[in-house]
């Protein structure tokens, strides 16, 4: 989550301490891709909440982000919170964070044309003359997909790494 309220009553860090985190993470890491998950509809969210969320993600530049419905579990510590969400509301936030998530990884991709990138060689395309490869910002199975155009010159086989450059974007392919 991003708002401050939200995530004491989850017993996390705060925004301020998660960006704090991120840049130190940065630090080391220049090439950082930050990937996240979301949970909406948490016991007293409201739209000013989402707008949080929606200022964290930015502020910590994240690339994927993942996002569910909050779901009231038995034996949990906010089973018995007050302020619940209308499951409908959760849901509707949840696709709106979605939208925003996406929006976020289109922009993140585009960032990258011009840019060289460590790949792994992951199958032959279904398309004549490409490879299909994963980038460090591109999960196994869930994410998009880095098309890599080759001619018959003997390309090295699926777990292979090295760099290419991009030169298109997609929300989640390059």
């Amino acid at each position: 989550h991003g708002s401050g309220k939200i995530l004491r009553l989850m017993g996390r860090p705060g925004p301020d301490q998660i960006v704090k985190a991120v840049e130190t993470l940065r630090t080391a890491v220049p090439r950082l891709f930050v990937r996240t998950t979301i949970i909406t509809g948490f016991p007293g969210e409201t739209e000013k909440d989402l707008e949080q969320v929606k200022d964290l993600l930015s502020a910590i530049g994240a690339h994927r982000v993942g996002v569910f419905p909050y779901s009231r579990e038995e034996g949990t510590p906010a089973y018995n919170l007050p302020d619940p969400v209308p499951t409908a509301v959760a849901r509707e936030r949840a696709e709106a964070i979605r939208r925003y998530g996406l929006e976020l990884a289109r922009v993140n991709s585009k960032s990258l044309v011009g840019s060289e990138i460590p790949v792994i060689l992951v199958k032959p395309s279904v398309r004549p003359g490409y490879y299909v490869a994963r980038g460090p910002h591109q999960a196994p199975e869930v994410d998009g997909r880095t098309y890599i155009r080759y001619r018959d010159t003997g390309l090295p086989g699926a777990g292979t790494f090295f760099d290419v450059r991009v030169h298109r974007a997609g929300v989640l392919d390059l």
